[in-house]
């Protein structure tokens, strides 16, 4: 990650952020659960060199859900082993889980630089409501991925009455607050959608 870092300034205490990925254009950071919702500000630090604050605002849950060109990264569960990506090749039917990679659920109790190998905590106290094509799914769990730092996982079901297609919008609501809307496939037997 080179000589970068990552500084929060908020209610007079500063907060050193996990650096996770750093180029000459983009730094990813995780920020740490244990800074306050409020109002902050952020420095960023190269060999030496600091740059002017940049004001944000720091909430409890504003969960993103990653995704391409609004198709979200989502996995069908197919079997305890195996999670094939959700395409228009490879779509979801009714009835089966589905996950979704994101980030944003909120802060945790253990240490956010690591991931939760043995303890993945579903973060039952954010309500979560889930809808696929605009028909209501069952969450299933929602919190932190087992096996990386700093990144979540909704799983749901798709409802048996769920619209068919290749391109389904799933909103996510997390904490009261509206993800970004994304996409998922689903077809009627599991053959690629039209």
């Amino acid at each position: 990650l080179g000589p970068a870092s990552v500084k929060i300034l908020e209610g007079g205490n500063s907060y050193d952020a996990f650096l996770v990925y750093a180029s000459a254009s983009q730094i990813n950071a995780i920020l740490p659960s244990h800074v306050p919702a409020g109002d902050a500000q952020l420095t960023v630090t190269y060999n030496g060199v600091t740059s002017p604050p940049a004001n944000f605002r720091v909430v409890k849950t504003r969960l993103g859900i990653f995704n391409t060109n609004g198709a979200a990264i989502a996995q069908n569960v197919a079997s305890p082993t195996s999670y094939p990506l959700n395409l228009p090749s490879a779509p979801a039917i009714p009835g089966q889980t589905v996950l979704l990679w994101g980030t944003g659920m909120g802060p945790i109790d253990a240490a956010d630089n690591y991931p939760p190998v043995n303890n993945p905590t579903d973060m039952s106290d954010v309500p979560v409501t889930i809808t696929a094509g605009g028909v209501p799914a069952q969450r299933l769990y929602a919190g932190r991925q087992s096996q990386t730092a700093g990144v979540d996982n909704v799983y749901f079901t798709v409802p048996q009455n769920a619209p068919l297609g290749c391109w389904v919008p799933v909103a996510v609501t997390a904490g009261g607050f509206a993800a970004n809307t994304t996409t998922i496939a689903i077809s009627a037997d599991g053959s690629p959608c039209r």
